[in-house]
């Protein structure tokens, strides 16, 4: 699967071998995704329930908009971490429930 964003394409990979990598190099633990801009990468972690893997991948893809976006968190005093993890989930939900807007949106209706 592939996920664009701006002019970047990232692969999304279905793997937690470099996710559990970056989780023990960073100290943090239940890290179910991981955005890589250098490499055009998005990894999910498949041991979670589909759901949960939807919600990651919506989390991730905000990550790499936010990043195409070059919004200066430090500067601005915002927490990007925060703000994905507050709105992937609400988010997903609503691109779940309104499939027909999806369609629009990727021009399949």
């Amino acid at each position: 699967m592939k996920v664009v964003v701006g002019p970047l394409t990232f692969e999304v990979l279905f793997s937690r071998e470099k996710i559990k990598k970056e989780s023990v190099e960073n100290g943090r633990q239940g890290v179910m995704g991981q955005f890589s801009f250098g490499e055009c990468e998005i990894h999910i972690d498949p041991d979670y329930p589909i759901q949960s893997q939807r919600e990651t991948l919506i989390h991730e893809m905000l990550h790499a908009v936010f990043h195409h976006a070059r919004i200066d968190w430090e500067k601005d005093k915002i927490d990007e971490e925060r703000i994905v993890t507050r709105i992937s989930p609400g988010l997903t939900d609503t691109l779940q429930r309104s499939p027909e807007a999806v369609d629009f949106i990727t021009g399949r209706g």
